[in-house]
C-alpha cells in the first residue's frame, strides 16, 4: 500500500435495481488515485456496512462521502 498520503472512501448505496459501489481513493501530492472499486449486487445493508468497516480497518480512511438520499440514508447514519 502507498504511504505518505491519505485514503478516502466514496460509497453509492443501492440494493435491488442498481449496484452499490465503493471507491477507495488515495490522495498524495495533489493527485487523487483510484485504488479499488468494489461493486455489490443484491447485498443486504448489513453486509455492505461490514464491507465499509473492513475497508476502513485496512486503509484507515481520512474521510469519505456517501450517498445519504433514499436507501443510503440509513447506512450514512451508521458510518
Amino acid at each position: 500500500m502507498p504511504t505518505g498520503g491519505k485514503y478516502y472512501l466514496g460509497f453509492d448505496v443501492a440494493r435491488k435495481n442498481d449496484l452499490s459501489v465503493l471507491v477507495v481513493c488515495y490522495y498524495k501530492d495533489n493527485i487523487l488515485y483510484i485504488i479499488d472499486i468494489i461493486t455489490m449486487k443484491d447485498t443486504p445493508y448489513s453486509e455492505q456496512l461490514k464491507m465499509v468497516k473492513t475497508l476502513n480497518d485496512k486503509y484507515k480512511f481520512f474521510g469519505g462521502y456517501t450517498d445519504a438520499v433514499g436507501v443510503g440514508n440509513m447506512l450514512a447514519e451508521e458510518i
